[in-house]
């Protein structure tokens, strides 16, 4: 017995075919997790077969994107860059920090906002997805830093989900995150790969006090008339509560107004994080793309996190705020309608979370 209701599987798949028309995607994939407790409520694919009567045509569907495939992420891997500084004291929200008019050289390239500006606060810096900001964050780390919190978010390393044949991704070494451009570019979400349920369980550190939860897809097993229970998900402490909160209302803060705006829903505690990354391809990287939005969605009872990849769009734009974020909404606005979720009767209510070196407004 698996802890994915059918029926609620088949909505958000039919929502998923619907997107996939929309914008020509290869692939897009979409997962669910109840961030206290690790159960997966949907994890959807509009790349499906018939276990019954598999053709040739399915081979290619055969492999599970969500656990079997690794990818740049690009942006949604900075707040996890940003945890990690916060954590180690190196950066403050609050703190202004040079962003170069949006245009900063990094070894023979130039590195490009999409939204320049001379500075920018450490908490405007996710909220705007500034690349600059992140790179002078990443250079107050020193590698070994850097890729000790990775590992401890979980990357290069299985979820221990409990699906066949899942892959762990890979991160630079310690040495290579000591080489300036591997450190800035990695603060971005490139020179590194990650799966979807990889992101879909960092992103639940976030939502649940700086506690990572093991996904798991099986409720229990039944053999002969026996039910048997499978084992709780593990947890550990990942960042410090303090960190998690602070994360998580800079996320809150990127959906009320920043890059994630089109992905409110009135009454509800949203937070969240877009990326969009050019996919690698011979040494050098192809012109199709990646779109990417997690976060996380919450009510007074309920906490879920929530994952979305959009891979190769080629109709309307490839940008994540155009095409995974509407889909993250209309997943959300679906979980309402099902009763998964119950909005506030205020929408604009407004909940202070206290920080221990500062107060962030949450819109509910």
């Amino acid at each position: 017995r698996l802890s994915v209701p059918l029926a609620f599987q088949r909505q958000l798949e039919r929502l998923i075919d619907e997107s996939s028309d929309r914008y020509d995607a290869r692939e897009i994939v979409v997962g669910i997790m109840n961030s206290k407790t690790g159960k997966i409520l949907a994890l959807a694919t509009n790349a499906r077969y018939d276990p019954s009567n598999i053709t040739k045509n399915d081979l290619k569907n055969l492999n599970f994107t969500a656990s079997e495939y690794a990818y740049e992420v690009g942006s949604i891997m900075k707040p996890i860059i940003f945890a990690i500084a916060y954590d180690a004291k190196a950066v403050k929200p609050g703190e202004i920090i040079n962003t170069y008019n949006g245009s900063y050289k990094l070894g023979t390239r130039t590195i490009r906002d999409t939204h320049p500006a001379k500075q920018m606060s450490g908490e405007e810096i996710i909220i705007h997805s500034s690349n600059i900001g992140m790179i002078k964050i990443s250079e107050r780390l020193e590698g070994q830093a850097i890729y000790d919190g990775l590992m401890n978010f979980g990357m290069s390393q299985k979820t221990g989900i409990d699906l066949p044949y899942e892959q762990s991704g890979n991160i630079p070494s310690i040495k290579s995150l000591n080489n300036k451009i591997y450190k800035a570019t990695i603060s971005y979400g490139y020179g590194a790969q990650m799966t979807f349920l990889q992101m879909l369980n960092a992103y639940t550190v976030f939502n649940n006090g700086g506690v990572m939860i093991s996904p798991r897809i099986v409720e229990n097993l039944e053999n002969n008339g026996k039910i048997y229970t499978v084992n709780e998900s593990e947890t550990r402490q990942v960042v410090s509560k303090n960190t998690a909160d602070v994360i998580k209302g800079i996320l809150i803060k990127t959906v009320e107004s920043g890059t994630g705006r089109k992905g409110r829903v009135a009454g509800l505690q949203i937070g969240g994080k877009t990326g969009t990354a050019r996919i690698a391809k011979g040494g050098g990287y192809s012109s199709a793309y990646n779109s990417s939005f997690f976060g996380f969605v919450n009510d007074a009872d309920s906490s879920y996190t929530i994952g979305v990849l959009v891979r190769e769009p080629k109709k309307g734009s490839y940008y994540a705020a155009q095409n995974a974020l509407p889909i993250f909404r209309r997943t959300v606005e679906m979980m309402v309608k099902e009763g998964y979720l119950k909005p506030a009767a205020d929408a604009n209510a407004t909940q202070k979370v206290e920080i221990k070196d500062e107060a962030v407004e949450i819109k509910d």
